[in-house]
């Protein structure tokens, strides 16, 4: 009768618990890394993962912001990112100010940094939240976003996210502190989430700290009265302090630090946490891709060069272990930058040379292709008729009829009439002549740009991740008191 009783009292009591919490939710924060490497590959892979892992409400650091040149509007890259998310319906995007590039940068797009948050709930409020610190070596505009976001229509329940991407200098941090603490204590919030990068190094936590052990923290700063936090992920890993790094994502230096944190108030209660975003799938998937979209970058590279465009091309800096060349990162150091059109390989006269050698290689491998068919048809002893019909000989400008035409000056009616005598030309002859005549191109083509197929494919090791940050995902619920 005991056992019964106690198994009833049990049940009672998870069920209890089970009433006072609201469905879960997941909620994460991801340094997007601004226009780093391959933006069109890694925003697809970023969609993909918040798809994937059903991930409801994101913070972005790092987002990048520019002017549409059509309708004079700022976008931001989560414009971008939320096509993919057909369940995300609400946005918030914050520029905090002008981003960093690099010296003689020619391009102008992506200029502004700041933040931003998704959300496949209603957006109900937002504010900017003014962190810059007025002295330090750290000139860049800082900002928090708060958004007030329903997660419930009935009862009526609201979250109030705080994203913040801190200043790198370690004293600027503490002012950054200051500026959330003294925010959070006038509105008098509740059901606060504040997560994002924190920018926190293993021997300095004291930023940090000062929302969950205040009197513990380093910082010489207020403290008003605010509700304790607690951070999601340490609360989660039970008797194994050592909460998991989330930067660098790359081989060098590896994961060092934990800078990407989520901290919830006490009416919120964290059910679990994920950590995603991993090189190994994005290098899997999208190696191609970032292949052919290098090639696509050295040629653009060129085009500008024939333009007269000049100056550094690369939409990021490439770091200590690589250079810019043509619009993209090299291996071999920071050594070998060149600014168009000072780069042999995607020079004006390099694009002429690709033009000259191009064309002629195309209409070769053209007309092969259409010998070998004339031959495959030839020898299975169908009508030629039937095959000049169906690839279009009796149109166009193969229509025997266009030449009679009397509008068209002699001259060239002359020269076309001649040409379209090459389509009727033995095709087995053709197919030889056509064969030698790509092999030969094509060979030149390769020899040609040797240098740039060697760039093209001395791909960074970083350039293979999706960010050089990781993913943090938190399973949360609110109580219901």
């Amino acid at each position: 009768m005991c056992v019964i009783r106690a198994v009833l009292l049990l049940v009672f009591t998870v069920s209890q618990v089970r009433s006072n919490t609201s469905p879960s939710i997941r909620i994460g924060t991801f340094n997007i890394w601004n226009v780093m490497f391959n933006w069109k590959e890694r925003l697809q892979y970023i969609a993909s993962v918040i798809k994937e892992q059903e991930i409801d409400i994101i913070a972005f650091q790092e987002v990048r912001f520019s002017t549409d040149k059509s309708t004079g509007l700022i976008i931001s890259q989560l414009e971008e990112v939320k096509k993919y998310l057909q369940s995300h319906k609400w946005m918030v995007a914050q520029p905090a100010g002008p981003a960093g590039k690099p010296a003689h940068a020619y391009w102008k797009e992506w200029d502004q940094e700041g933040l931003g948050v998704l959300s496949k709930f209603p957006i109900r409020h937002f504010a900017n939240i003014n962190i810059t610190s007025e002295r330090g070596k750290d000139p860049n505009s800082r900002l928090a976003l708060h958004v007030q976001i329903q997660v419930k229509e009935e009862p009526q329940q609201v979250i109030n996210v705080v994203a913040v991407h801190y200043s790198y200098a370690k004293k600027q941090q503490c002012q950054n502190t200051q500026h959330i603490l003294d925010y959070l204590s006038s509105t008098h919030l509740d059901n606060i989430i504040m997560l994002g990068d924190f920018n926190a190094y293993p021997e300095f936590s004291g930023p940090v700290e000062a929302f969950i052990f205040p009197e513990a923290t380093s910082c010489e700063i207020k403290l008003p009265y605010v509700p304790l936090f607690r951070d999601v992920v340490l609360e989660k890993r039970g008797s194994d302090p050592k909460a998991p790094l989330t930067f660098s994502n790359m081989p060098s230096p590896g994961l060092v630090s934990r800078p990407d944190r989520i901290l919830v108030s006490p009416s919120i209660k964290e059910v679990n946490y994920y950590i995603y975003g991993h090189g190994a799938p994005y290098r899997n998937r999208f190696y191609s891709a970032i292949v052919m979209n290098r090639v696509e970058s050295v040629l653009r590279s060129a085009v500008d060069s024939f333009l007269g465009k000049a100056g550094y091309s690369c939409l990021h800096d490439c770091g200590p272990h690589g250079s810019c060349r043509c619009g993209v990162c090299v291996q071999g150091g920071n050594e070998l930058n060149c600014n168009i059109p000072e780069c042999e390989e995607c020079d004006r006269g390099s694009f002429i040379l690709f033009i000259v050698i191009l064309f002629p290689m195309l209409l070769s491998l053209v007309l092969l292709m259409f010998f070998v068919i004339r031959t495959l048809v030839v020898s299975a002893n169908f009508n030629q008729e039937d095959l000049f019909a169906i690839l279009g000989y009796r149109c166009c400008l193969f229509n025997a009829k266009l030449f009679r035409y009397r509008s068209l000056p002699r001259t060239l009616r002359s020269v076309l009439g001649r040409a379209s005598v090459l389509w009727r030309l033995p095709p087995l002859p053709m197919v030889l002549v056509s064969l030698t005549v790509s092999t030969i191109l094509s060979f030149l083509f390769m020899m040609s740009f040797l240098e740039n197929f060697k760039y093209i494919y001395s791909i960074l090791p970083e350039e293979l991740f999706p960010s050089d940050h990781l993913m943090v995902v938190a399973e949360i619920s609110l109580l219901d008191y």
